[in-house]
């Protein structure tokens, strides 16, 4: 199994989506993972953790749902425990590229001007505060580039990209 990272790293959001992730791919259902990080934070109602972790997990369905109107339901859920989250630590590289990719998963739903500008400010929010984080650098680069290819900036997804290219990568 997957080492619990809750144990070793509890307030490591970066760590809480491997752990997730793995567990996921363990079999281990959204639910169950919920209630676990339920029972595990209910002494202490002011971390982000759970929130960001249930907040995660629904945006993580976001492009599985085909329904344009549930999508956007799902993800108006998912924002919602985003924005709580960002009151208790406004600081975290992951809840900003959580709440880009979801702001990013709006503007693709509807073709929202806003919803890519939300989401821009916190790409590029997340690539302020990842200074020593190359993972999370990459992941704002990249996605980044995604989005200024999504509303027509060529040029701006372009050079995104080729920044995130001289970040090193996993197999580097």
């Amino acid at each position: 199994g997957v080492l619990n990272i809750g144990m070793v790293h509890p307030d490591d959001l970066e760590a809480r989506e491997g752990f997730i992730e793995g567990r996921l791919r363990e079999g281990h259902t959204a639910e169950d993972l919920l209630a676990k990080y339920r029972a595990r934070f209910d002494k202490d109602p002011g971390s982000p953790v759970p929130i960001f972790a249930e907040a995660y997990l629904l945006g993580r369905r976001v492009p599985a749902i085909a329904d344009p109107k549930a999508r956007e339901q799902q993800i108006d859920a998912a924002l919602a425990l985003v924005r709580k989250a960002h009151e208790a630590a406004p600081r975290r590289v992951e809840i900003h590229l959580l709440w880009a990719y979801l702001a990013h998963q709006r503007l693709l739903l509807r073709g929202d001007r806003m919803a890519a500008v939300e989401a821009n400010a916190h790409y590029l929010l997340a690539l302020d505060l990842a200074r020593d984080n190359a993972r999370a650098a990459a992941t704002a680069e990249e996605a980044l580039g995604h989005l200024q290819s999504d509303v027509g900036n060529y040029m701006m997804a372009l050079d995104f990209f080729e920044r995130r290219e001289r970040l090193p990568f996993a197999d580097a």
